[in-house]
This record gives structure tokens, sequence and C-alpha cells, in this order.
């Protein structure tokens, strides 16, 4: 993985014995519902944002945890979803253990359980909670198999079950870790210790294996062809000069209306629990949706078409050459009305430095606004800032702003007594060997 990498044995121990105290704890967290009926599996509290970090999930997650592959746990959806969670969950790049049957204890599936950065598996095990795996039927085999059995008290915390048997590395490309299998000790003890020596997540964006997942824009407008309403054949694109480009009245404002109605109600079938304040610099809710996908099999990818095919179209109609889009892109919600004045504070999204520490090649950012703030509420504008001037892009419906990711700092100012729905998408462009952005 990488060569300068250095087998520490301290290291490795430390975050073996962590993954294996963090397992117990939570095993010995499930066995208050083996001990009591009476106490609801959903009251079982990981975080202190567990509503806020099950609807992220459920937004962009629709498989069902139960039993797990480690190809499901593998895909760009989740890598993007866990790419946000920085600041969400605590230690949400550490290694976790993970088992892949929730029916089952960690000691009776030990050789198959998989390894997942922090965030994968609280968002996992929520939604274990919350949709039933712990019901009454799984109690009911628990205190069948602890009858037959005596504690084993097998799962010590020691790298036992890190060390032996088939274990599945089945963190995202950008978590820097990868599948490995069998009795391969060294090379696998030397992954983990890499995941605790630097940040993973920025050293597997470095490697550009997101790369790999886009599509050329040529590719992206012709999978999402536009009607009738077409945006020019060639779009003012940001450059040094001109770093942020806004487009008004991109999307007609029935159109918005249409998907800032869906996209609420999709957000919202999570329950109405109040949101936890949460996070330092960010407090938005995000769901990572396909940006060309199987729109029978959506509601929300169908009611969000208008959007995407914009996106894709604009990416196309900039003209960059190198550019490729990403078959992710981002739905947010700001919630004025259940948190307090949500915000995102200043910063850019990409390295401003080419292979820089932060380093994850997106090179254009494209968002538009599916709504704006009603009478009487504020905020929720895009500021952009360029040395000592400053640019608010307000919320319109079908405002659509691009900017070059690399260059621009920019916020998103607090959200007062209203919800802010944009939908975001990042281009990237390999600048490993060559830089071709204008």
């Amino acid at each position: 993985m990488a060569d300068g990498i250095t087998n520490d044995p301290e290291i490795e121990k430390n975050g073996c014995n962590a993954a294996g105290d963090y397992a117990l704890l939570h095993w010995a967290t499930l066995q208050r519902l083996v001990q009591d009926d009476a106490v609801p599996a959903e009251s079982i509290e990981l975080t202190p944002t567990d509503r806020r970090l099950y609807c992220c999930f459920r937004a962009s997650i629709s498989e069902p945890v139960d039993k797990l592959r480690p190809e499901q746990l593998k895909t760009a959806l989740w890598r993007d979803l866990l790419t946000c969670m920085q600041g969400r969950v605590d230690d949400f790049n550490f290694m976790t253990l993970l088992r892949p049957d929730a029916s089952r204890s960690y000691d009776e599936q030990k050789a198959d359980l998989f390894v997942v950065p922090r965030a994968q598996f609280v968002m996992i095990e929520l939604a274990r909670l919350r949709e039933g795996c712990y019901g009454a039927p799984w109690r009911a085999a628990r205190r069948a198999a602890d009858a037959r059995e005596a504690p084993p008290g097998a799962l010590a915390s020691s790298a036992a079950p890190c060390r032996r048997g088939r274990v599945e590395v089945v963190a995202t490309a950008k978590f820097a870790v990868v599948s490995r299998r069998g009795d391969d000790r060294e090379a696998f003890e030397a992954e983990l210790a890499a995941r605790l020596e630097g940040d993973a997540n920025a050293a597997a964006a470095r490697a550009g294996g997101q790369l790999d997942e886009c599509v050329a824009p040529r590719e992206a407008a012709a999978r999402l062809p536009l009607g009738s309403d077409a945006l020019p054949a060639t779009l003012a694109a940001p450059s040094r000069e001109r770093p942020v480009v806004v487009v008004e009245g991109a999307l007609s404002p029935a159109a918005c209306k249409a998907m800032t109605r869906a996209a609420l109600a999709y957000f919202d079938a999570v329950g109405s629990k109040q949101i936890a304040s949460q996070l330092v610099h960010r407090t938005d809710d995000v769901a990572f949706l396909p940006l060309f996908g199987d729109e029978d099999a959506s509601p929300l990818l169908e009611a969000l078409r208008p959007a995407r095919t914009l996106l894709a179209n604009a990416a196309a109609a900039v003209g960059w050459a190198g550019l490729r889009v990403p078959e992710t892109a981002q739905l947010a919600l700001y919630d004025g009305l259940k948190n307090s004045r949500p915000r995102y504070c200043p910063h850019t999204d990409n390295d401003p430095v080419v292979g820089g520490p932060g380093e994850n090649y997106r090179e254009l950012t494209l968002l538009v606004y599916l709504n704006g703030a009603p009478p009487g509420a504020s905020g929720g504008e895009l500021t952009c800032f360029e040395g000592k001037d400053r640019l608010d892009v307000a919320p319109r419906p079908g405002t659509l702003a691009l900017f070059r990711s690399r260059d621009v700092l920019h916020a998103v100012r607090p959200v007062k007594l209203w919800r802010r729905v944009a939908l975001s998408l990042w281009c990237l462009e390999d600048t490993r060997d060559r830089a071709t952005l204008p």
C-alpha cells in the first residue's frame, strides 16, 4: 500500500486492543436488550447524534443490514458518505469490528468479522437497532444461546480477531485499506498500522481511486439529456480571474417546488424526533445519491431528475479538458426549523496546493438551490471569499453556482427559520501527472 510504512508493534497493538475493547463495550450494551424485553432497541444510543446519522445513512443507503457481504460496504455511495463523517462521529476512521450477521455474536463469527471505519459501524448498528434486527426473536435466540454455553469471554481486548482466519477489511477506497484474506499477517498488520499512523481518509483520497468511478462530461450529458430549456453550448466557466459563476433561473420554479417537496419528504421519513445539535464546522443532513440511477426504483431520483440533468450538462458545458464527472451527487438539507442556525464554516473543497496533504482531485464544484428562504426567514447564502472581497449567492430556486474547488474559500451562512435544500456535484481531474484546467 505504501512502501514507507513501518510496522510499529506498539501502534498496531494499541489499535487492535482499542478495536477489541470497543467491540466488547458494544456487545455489553446489546445485552441490555437480552436481559430486559421492556427496553426498546431504538432506545440504545451510540452517539449524541444518532437520529441525524441514521437519517444521513438511510437517505443514501437503502440495503438491509441484517446480513452483510463485503462488496456491499465498498461502494461509491458508502465512500462518499463516509467522507463527510469527519466531525460527525468521534474517531470516525478508527478501525472497528463489525459482525456480518446481526443475529450472531462476535465469538460465533470471529473468523469472519469485518474491519470497518468507526462511522460505518455506527450507522449500520443504528439501522440494526431501529429496524428490528434486535427484536423479540433475536433476544429469545440470544437467551437460548447463553443457556447452552458458558459465557465464552473469548472476545478479549487483544488482536486475535484481527490476526486470525478470514478478516475482511471493507473500508472504501478513500479510507486507504483494501480487502485481504488468509494468513498474510505481516501485510495485514502493516495496513492496520497505516490506518493508525495518519489520516487514512486523506491518504486514500490522494491515491486517486475515486477517479476510476467517474465518466467523461460528454457521457454524463448523454446519459441525462436536456430538454427544451437547454444551457448554452458553452457555459461561462470559472477561471482564475472569475472563480465563481452564477446562473439564475437555471431550473423552473415549478420543478424546484416539486424537487424540494420530494427531498424534504425523504429526509422527514426518518421521523420527527428533534435532531440533536452537533458538529463544529457543519450542521447539515446529507444524502449521497446516484447521479445516474434507476429512477423506477427510486421516487427521489425520479423527482430530482431536473437538477441531476442540469448538473451533468453544466459540467459538460464548461468545456474543461480532463474534467471527470462522478456518479454520485450530494443532496444537503440545512434544517433551520429543527436545528439552531445550521451552517457550514469557511473551507475549500480541495487542497489549494496540487498534491498537498488534502488532495482529493476535486476541481469544479457545482451547486443548485432547490428552494429559497420564505418571508421572515433568513440565511443559507453560499458565501465565497476572494481576498478581501465577498460574494453572497442568494438561495433562490433554480440558481446554479459553479466555482473552482481548489481556489474558492466558501461557507454556508446560518439558516434561520427555513429548510435550505440544494444538490451538489464535485467534478474531478487527475492532476497527478499534468494540469489541464485554465
